[in-house]
């Protein structure tokens, strides 16, 4: 959680304001301001880039191209920070109301919700859109989205004890400890949870307690938790809601690389890259198992579309810079 911002004005938004005054003195249109903003997401500047992302989401609810996807998630939670500006803009622009305050929610606000999800603007957010026509929830986004972390907290404890048995709202309370670094405590929290009505059919639940195992090193367990999320992620009759196919796939992949299932990762993350939204994270894990097999020329393969997907990636960057400078040793 990043620290208070003390009333000072966030980058992004200021950044996202001169956008806002150079597309109005020179006349764009919304149709060419989508086209830039498209092109100037790719910036390497990240300020620029998150700007970019922001105003776009904010001035329309175009189709999430894959690259915009692999831009948006290599950028990780940094892009909570630019949900603020991304609102200001949708007010400018006049476009609709923002979901976190409109009178009455709509089916659109939550199809809005969840695209901000997609994108990272909510990344302390881990419950499905429709939990937000639960009393009290829409208050806790709030919160979440204005880092107000002790607030949100106490909210969580207190929508928690009036519904224990919302699955979702337990969830997030797990996601607290977990996500500031106090593993033990979240992973007690999930032990509790699944033995809950109905938990053993979430994978959600299945996903973020294998990932707190990995992070512990139980690697075991960790293999039993993601493959029971996968497989209930598989399931015909699951409608996604807290995870997608594609995150659980790819976090499968990872945790049998970690436990050297070399194999099955590189099933895992093939079927992740088909599911995922643009299938990076799930590409740089393929290029790695093949690499780990011996496997050079599918490996390269899969790194060049990494460089057409995203060559502005840290990631896909370090790696390239890496294996040209042992390309470079050989040779010499």
């Amino acid at each position: 959680f990043p620290p208070a911002l003390c009333g000072e004005s966030v980058p992004t938004l200021r950044a996202c304001e001169g956008l806002a005054r150079f597309f109005g003195e020179f006349g764009i249109g919304f149709e060419h301001q989508q086209v830039l903003t498209q092109s100037l997401a790719g910036f390497p500047d990240s300020l620029m880039s998150d700007a970019a992302i922001a105003y776009l989401s904010g001035i329309s609810d175009c189709v999430l191209s894959p690259a915009l996807c692999a831009i948006a998630e290599s950028r990780g939670g940094a892009l909570g920070l630019g949900r603020m500006a991304m609102a200001a803009v949708r007010s400018h622009a006049g476009v609709a109301d923002d979901w976190l305050v409109s009178s009455e929610l709509q089916e659109a606000d939550i199809q809005r919700f969840d695209r901000e999800r997609q994108l990272g603007f909510l990344p302390w957010i881990c419950f499905p859109g429709e939990l937000l026509f639960q009393p009290g929830v829409r208050q806790l986004a709030e919160l979440l989205i204005e880092f107000e972390y002790n607030a949100a907290l106490r909210l969580t404890d207190k929508l928690v004890a009036e519904e224990p048995d919302n699955l979702f709202l337990r969830l997030q309370q797990a996601f607290f400890p977990m996500h500031i670094g106090e593993i033990d405590v979240a992973c007690e929290m999930f032990r509790a949870l699944i033995t809950e009505l109905g938990a053993e059919e979430e994978p959600a639940i299945f996903n973020s307690w294998a990932m707190c195992e990995l992070a512990r090193g139980n690697v075991d367990a960790a293999v039993r938790h993601i493959n029971t999320a996968y497989r209930l992620v598989c399931l015909p009759s699951y409608e996604s809601g807290g995870v997608s196919r594609g995150e659980v796939a790819t976090n499968l992949s990872w945790v049998r690389i970690v436990a050297e299932q070399f194999d099955e990762a590189l099933v895992a993350a093939r079927e992740a890259v088909l599911a995922s939204p643009s299938g990076l994270t799930a590409r740089l894990n393929q290029a790695g198992v093949l690499r780990m097999l011996g496997r050079e020329e599918e490996a390269v393969q899969v790194e060049r579309e990494l460089l057409l997907l995203a060559p502005l990636d840290a990631r896909v960057f370090h790696n390239q810079f890496g294996l040209s400078v042992a390309q470079a040793e050989r040779t010499s």
